[in-house]
């Protein structure tokens, strides 16, 4: 009987809490609905494995993790990444998957959270439902920090927003940390709208760093200053998507869809 693993792919974070709250819920949830499996942890990030190597918490690479499976005589790998969007870690996890494969089919990489407008979809019915997206007051408006990338797969996130905001026309937004959206065009957006109440939350897989300091923070750069000088009164829901249960069915589903 052939020996089957999968590896569940995150960028990671530095944050015990959040680690915790949204990466090992993942896998939990993925181990329990496939119990006959192996499931194994690796992150994507170099920098943050070097931290949490310096303070003795170890976590392999995708290229260990692969070399582990190999030696354990596992016949095939399944990878589901938590990743936001098909960005650049998406495209160097491929090149290591290309740099590790000796047999054709021994690794199968799934997809990221959002690809389609199938999955966009999905994402918005589950927002819609955590922050009452169609119950806000006339003067509420839900902003969301998504992290955002030099990547031409960026546009996702605008598809976001135009699908988040139908839902509660001018009272949703969304901007990025690295992408084209800047938290000042949705400023201005609200600002059009009547919106002075805001609750902010990161569309991130966990609410680490950039949750915690570029949004909620006190940095001259952060998003909270940033609403507060421009008159809008800002309250924060620093809670990972990982932590939604909506989210974790989603990694399960498209794990589903990837199997032979």
């Amino acid at each position: 009987m052939a020996r089957d693993m999968i590896i569940v792919a995150s960028f990671g974070t530095t944050v015990d809490s959040s680690r915790d709250k949204a990466i090992k819920v993942i896998e939990d949830t993925i181990a329990e609905a496939f119990p006959e499996m192996a499931v194994r942890r690796i992150f994507t990030s170099n920098h943050i494995r070097r931290i949490l190597d310096s303070r003795g918490i170890h976590v392999d690479s995708l290229t260990e993790g692969l070399a582990k499976a190999a030696q354990e005589g596992y016949d095939r790998v399944y990878i589901q990444p938590t990743l936001m969007i098909p960005g650049i870690e998406y495209d160097l996890m491929k090149e290591d998957i290309a740099a590790a494969i000796q047999r054709p089919g021994e690794v199968i990489l799934g997809e990221p959270l959002i690809v389609s407008e199938t999955d966009i979809d999905a994402l918005t019915a589950i927002l819609a439902d955590r922050y009452q997206l169609t119950n806000l007051a006339a003067d509420e408006g839900v902003v969301f920090m998504g992290h955002g990338t030099g990547h031409a797969n960026d546009c996702l996130y605008e598809e976001i927003w135009q699908k988040l905001n139908a839902l509660a026309p001018g009272h949703v937004g969304l901007a990025t940390v690295e992408g084209h959206i800047r938290a000042e065009e949705v400023m201005a957006f609200f600002h059009e709208h009547g919106v002075r109440r805001v609750t902010a939350a990161p569309l991130m897989l966990v609410a680490g760093n950039h949750a915690r300091k570029d949004l909620a923070g006190d940095e001259p750069d952060a998003w909270k200053g940033k609403f507060q000088a421009d008159g809008f009164e800002i309250t924060f829901n620093l809670q990972g998507l990982g932590e939604l249960q909506g989210v974790r069915t989603r990694f399960v589903q498209k794990l589903q869809r990837i199997f032979v």
